[in-house]
């Protein structure tokens, strides 16, 4: 699996597919990061928008607000991360339950169902990043997990330390996340 940040949602009144016009704030989008949990139901990446959430093309780890924008840190398989690069689709589109929904897992509040990956139809949602632009620099962000790999040069060779593996997934949610401090993105690095 392929490990990407994309904007999958931002603040405003926001016309959904059902004709309601509901405004989402920073502080709702907050609050479904905060009650996210893949362990409660683990929303996956599609295309388009299906209604039974299939064929799942990775899934959603983790969300986080900043600056009225709603990220999401994603695994994604192979295939969509290939149909990306090709420009097949360009933009992306959340479904969520809303906190009266008969199949929200988290009852009460807003949910993410599933981040859909659209290719001609233009999301509601006007201004998040591109696909294309959010894996742009997915090479190094797939480097950047805890565990062991090698750095070589020319005369040696060592294993990268924790903190440097820490500091290059800081630098790449601080660009991911226009206008993020370096230590907010270490805040969230850290909280993974």
């Amino acid at each position: 699996m392929n490990k990407a940040i994309f904007e999958i949602f931002k603040t405003g009144v926001r016309n959904s597919s059902n004709g309601l016009l509901p405004d989402w704030s920073k502080e709702r989008l907050q609050r479904i990061a905060q009650c996210y949990n893949p362990a409660i139901f683990n929303s996956p990446l599609v295309i388009g928008h299906p209604e039974s959430n299939k064929p799942e093309y990775g899934h959603a780890k983790r969300l986080f607000e900043h600056n009225g924008v709603l990220f999401a840190e994603c695994d994604l398989a192979d295939s969509l991360l290939s149909l990306i690069k090709q420009g097949r689709y360009k933009f992306i589109s959340s479904s969520f339950f809303l906190p009266d929904s008969a199949e929200n897992p988290f009852k009460g509040r807003d949910y993410l169902r599933h981040v859909g990956f659209l290719g001609a139809m233009p999301p509601a949602v006007k201004g998040l990043q591109n696909a294309q632009t959010a894996t742009a620099n997915i090479a190094n962000y797939n480097e950047i997990e805890i565990g062991d790999f090698l750095c070589f040069s020319e005369q040696t060779y060592r294993q990268e330390t924790e903190s440097e593996k820490l500091h290059r997934k800081t630098l790449y949610i601080q660009q991911q996340c226009n206008g993020m401090s370096y230590k907010q993105a270490l805040s969230i690095a850290l909280n993974q």
